[in-house]
């Protein structure tokens, strides 16, 4: 009876094996390579990979942005869990955020990034980062375990507890005096030690000597929130000092950014502190600064006088409250004829470089312009030294017709805006009017007339305009760029969504009738312009009102440019208000690419007459 049970057993085991293998073939059973590949690419069924971290190196006092990257990570960054395992045994967990796209540096390569916490003990020493996929997967390493491999990953973050200046000084037996310490200089468009009282100079602080006491990174300065700028302006009361702190900007190990503040002594009531202040660097928040006298500390309540090496940049507060001048103002190209050095279309984002005296670099530094009725329009400067600052004019387009030309009665939507200049923006600070031609910026397109008789005297105006096109080219603006690529440029695109992202572009405006012959057709542009042709009228009621550009069938629009080189070959566009007739265009490998289209008159007349564009090839 146990044989035939034991039988039994063994055929229904056979039985249920053949129905398990029948039912594996019927939905084709995943593979060893295929069930390997899934392990891979679930986060469900492995730990993630490990490979490395960035920064290397932060401050003990945690908060350092840490993008840790590999493979394996869940596709959620949510679900990810970092853990900092320190040297004596302590672990601490945190969670994992999205890392920004430009941190990501292969398809196949993960990035997450952990916030570093504090390290509890406060001292020097390196950290595992090992990483999780949710609160129950297998983590990629095993805490204390430094030896790398499979099954063990994890990145390397190294904790010092260095103050700015000074690599491993804190606690050293080193007289305080005699410590190596790092040499701060200001450095870039932005080394300018000196700006306004209410604060807003933007300073670059690199450190030179660095290397100092075997600091394999190169420098100091630990990113993370709680890097901090400081400012100590000596006072002769209290503790000495009068300090403000503010956040800095990490560039590097040996380089930050600073935003001063403003000067402590506004509105102190005794004790009126120093103008030349010390800027210095904290690593954790503040609360430390490396050592400004012999004796250690900042010497407060002694007025000790600051040691030579000490790590700080100094920095003088202009407290007068003297506004600035302005002498001139000047564009990139101005029409000869002109008495004025500075003009620009009436869509703006001209630069403008302003020239005078008593400029201070500032967030708040600023230039102010004039619409036609006299109301004022503020936009942000960009400061070049205490004598030149840039900005860019702002568009008037809303405020005037540019259409509205009156040769009877000699009127034009042209007119000249004073320039002033302000290095914080407040009232009463604005430099004085200067009614000089030169100190003016006048706002008026490029406009040409055909019948226009050919002067000297003519400045491309709508009283004066050109006698032909090539003469209009010869005068637009030049050095066009695009506008993401300065301060002034972006806040120009702000204040004028509508207008195109370059600055420098200019406008020419043909009044009705055709232009043919020398100066209308072969034309040349400056290989740093941008110039759109439009009418100077508006809508045309009558073919006769109409400007039209005739190549009479034997010429180009443009001239062989092989006298420049290749990349002068710019896009100047003609907008479909002007008609473009009758233009060869057996040359485009030379001239660049020629889109035409055929348009009617809207009058009724039949007229018909091409719109091109040209583009470089």
């Amino acid at each position: 009876w146990k044989r035939r049970a034991a039988a039994s057993r063994r055929a229904f085991a056979i039985a249920a094996c053949a129905m398990v293998s029948l039912t594996r073939t019927a939905s084709a059973a995943p593979t060893r390579a295929r069930f390997a590949t899934r392990r891979l690419d679930d986060d469900r069924f492995a730990a993630p990979v490990v490979t490395r971290a960035t920064p290397r190196r932060g401050h003990a006092s945690g908060g350092a942005d840490v993008a840790v990257r590999g493979a394996r990570f869940a596709s959620d960054a949510a679900r990810v869990r970092c853990a900092f395992a320190f040297g004596d045994g302590e672990v601490v967990v945190t969670r994992a955020t999205a890392a920004p796209r430009d941190e990501a540096t292969g398809a196949r390569e993960r990035v997450v990034v952990c916030v570093a916490p504090r390290a509890r003990s406060g001292v020097r020493g390196a950290a595992q980062i090992l990483l999780k996929n949710g609160d129950d997967g297998a983590w990629s390493g095993t805490a204390g375990n430094w030896a790398y491999g499979d099954g063990n990953t994890f990145a390397t973050y190294e904790y010092d507890d260095s103050d700015p200046g000074c690599y491993g000084c804190r606690g050293s037996a080193t007289a305080i005096a005699s410590r190596p310490r790092e040499t701060w200089a200001l450095v870039g468009d932005r080394a300018v030690n000196v700006g306004p009282a209410e604060g807003g100079t933007t300073i670059r602080v690199k450190a030179f000597g660095a290397n100092a006491n075997a600091n394999a990174v190169g420098g100091t300065f630990y990113p993370g929130a709680n890097l901090k700028c400081g400012v100590a302006c000596a006072t002769t009361v209290g503790s000495g000092w009068l300090r403000v702190t503010m956040p800095a900007k990490w560039i590097a190990y040996d380089e930050i950014e600073c935003v001063t503040p403003r000067w402590p002594g506004i509105g102190a009531t005794s004790g009126t502190p120093s103008t030349t202040c010390h800027v210095r660097a904290s690593n954790d928040g503040g609360e430390r600064f490396d050592d400004l006298v012999a004796a250690g500390g900042d010497g407060d309540g002694t007025f000790a006088t600051p040691m030579a090496n000490a790590a700080k940049i100094d920095f003088t507060y202009d407290a007068s409250g003297a506004a600035p001048s302005v002498s001139s103002v000047e564009t990139s190209r101005a029409p000869a004829a002109s008495a004025r050095g500075a003009r620009g279309p009436f869509d703006g984002g001209t630069v403008v470089t302003v020239r005078g005296s008593g400029f201070l670099s500032s967030s708040n530094l600023a230039c102010k312009f004039f619409d036609p009725l006299g109301n004022e329009v503020v936009v942000r400067a960009s400061y070049e030294s205490s004598s030149e600052v840039r900005c860019a004019s702002p568009s008037q387009i809303a405020s005037v017709d540019p259409y509205a030309v009156d040769y009877v009665a000699m009127t034009s939507p042209c007119y000249v805006s004073a320039v002033h200049v302000s290095n914080t923006g407040l009232v009463g600070s604005w430099s004085a009017a200067n009614s000089a031609p030169t100190a003016q910026f006048f706002y008026c397109d490029l406009y040409v007339d055909s019948s226009a008789a050919s002067a000297s005297s003519a400045d491309g105006s709508a009283l004066k305009p050109f006698d032909t096109i090539q003469r209009a080219l010869q005068s637009a603006l030049t050095g066009v760029q695009s506008a993401s690529d300065t301060h002034i440029g972006r806040e120009f695109a702000l204040a004028n969504p509508t207008a195109n992202a370059v600055l420098n572009a200019d406008v020419v405006r043909l009044a009705p009738g055709a232009y043919a012959g020398a100066g209308a057709v072969r034309l040349v542009a400056d290989p740093t312009s941008s110039v759109r042709v439009r009418a100077a009228t508006g809508v045309a009621s009558a073919a006769a009102d109409r400007a039209y550009i005739d190549c009479e069938g034997s010429n180009p629009l443009f001239a062989d440019l092989d006298a420049q080189s290749s990349s002068s070959r710019v896009a100047v566009v003609v907008d479909p208000d002007v008609a473009v007739v009758r233009c060869r265009d057996a040359d485009v490998s030379v001239y660049g690419v020629e889109s035409c289209e055929t348009i009617v008159a809207t009058d009724g007349s039949g007229v018909t007459a091409q719109t091109c564009n040209f583009a470089a090839a």
